[in-house]
């Protein structure tokens, strides 16, 4: 699993790039340990071969692709990071002032309705009226 914080770089679309994933061929030293097969790599031996693999997937991704790590410009990965937008994001969806949404978010807020807080309470009646807008297929705004 990759960290959100971290610049994603497609390492087998860059120059240079091995034309296929490299195998990762795995094998204990004498000791029974695993060590990291990249030369400047600094991390202590792994017990497993599986903590070695996880290891050079989160540390090294580009171990698989090239024999030494190749220089990428950060503005270039910077630049191709995908906007994210929400998908509800601007959706028509039935008002919560009044009408069943209003009495859909009072329920919520009930003991028997879940006990919910109010915030938490807005937060689902307005997903559960934008699922309604939507079945009906009614898409003419705020009701």
């Amino acid at each position: 699993m990759e960290s959100s914080r971290r610049l994603h770089v497609n390492w087998k679309a860059l120059e240079g790039a091995a034309h296929g994933k490299r195998p990762l061929i795995i094998r204990p030293n004498i000791q029974g340990l695993f060590t990291c097969p990249v030369r400047l790599c600094l991390h202590a031996d792994f017990k497993s071969s599986r903590g070695l693999r996880k290891h050079i997937s989160n540390k090294h991704p580009w171990y698989y692709y090239f024999d030494q790590q190749p220089v990428v410009k950060r503005e270039e990965m910077e630049k191709a990071i995908p906007k994210k937008k929400a998908v509800t994001a601007g959706k028509p969806a039935f008002s919560l002032e009044e009408g069943l949404g209003l009495r859909f978010v009072l329920w919520l807020c009930t003991s028997c309705g879940g006990g919910k807080n109010r915030k938490d309470a807005r937060h689902i009646a307005k997903r559960a009226m934008k699922f309604f807008m939507h079945a009906l297929g009614n898409n003419e705004g705020d009701r």
